[in-house]
């Protein structure tokens, strides 16, 4: 679904992650767990776990880096609810972790991703021009630069070049994904 109206500032990159995310979940509701949990290869990874670092990360940037507090992950223990680790992003894994990563059915891996995306979306949307320039300095890896910069860069920028590799594997797959529009 594309929204035809995005405003400006703030509004303008609510409205894109809002479009990136339904991308997302539209190229995931005709896949089955197996389908999101198949990789081509052993290095690769799935789709499924994909859609689970991107809101895992998202959840982390805007939380933890952004807001300077516990992640949707802990706060509401996800993690204990899926059996993962509490701090894992999927980030630091090895492709060996990653394939043993047990994620849960597709149906609660989106309702975490609804979680984090609604809560990210509408935290974007409040910013105006003033939020977007408010630096950051509760993590190293993202101190001194704006939240506009790190929702940019680490969750817009990052979450689109892994809707790119999920399109890909579900090509892989020999099924239609949205880059075949």
């Amino acid at each position: 679904m594309v929204e035809n109206t995005p405003g400006s500032g703030a509004s303008l990159l609510a409205w894109a992650l809002r479009q990136a995310y339904g991308r997302m979940v539209g190229l995931v509701a005709d896949l089955d767990d197996g389908a999101l949990a198949w990789r081509p290869m052993p290095q690769s990874h799935s789709i499924g776990f994909a859609l689970w670092h991107i809101a895992r990360c998202d959840d982390n940037y805007l939380r933890a880096h952004i807001q300077g507090r516990p992640e949707v992950w802990q706060e509401e223990s996800w993690f204990q609810s899926w059996g993962l680790d509490q701090d894992s992003t999927g980030m630091l894994l090895s492709d060996e972790e990653a394939a043993d990563l047990q994620l849960p059915s597709k149906e609660h891996m989106l309702a975490y991703c609804k979680r984090v995306w609604d809560e990210l979306t509408g935290f974007v949307e409040g910013l105006g021009l003033e939020g977007l320039s408010r630096r950051v300095d509760q993590v190293e890896r993202t101190r001194g630069m704006s939240t506009g910069q790190v929702i940019i860069t680490h969750i817009y920028g990052h979450d689109n070049r892994h809707l790119g590799e999920m399109e890909y594997l579900k090509g892989l797959l020999g099924l239609r994904g949205s880059v075949t529009l």
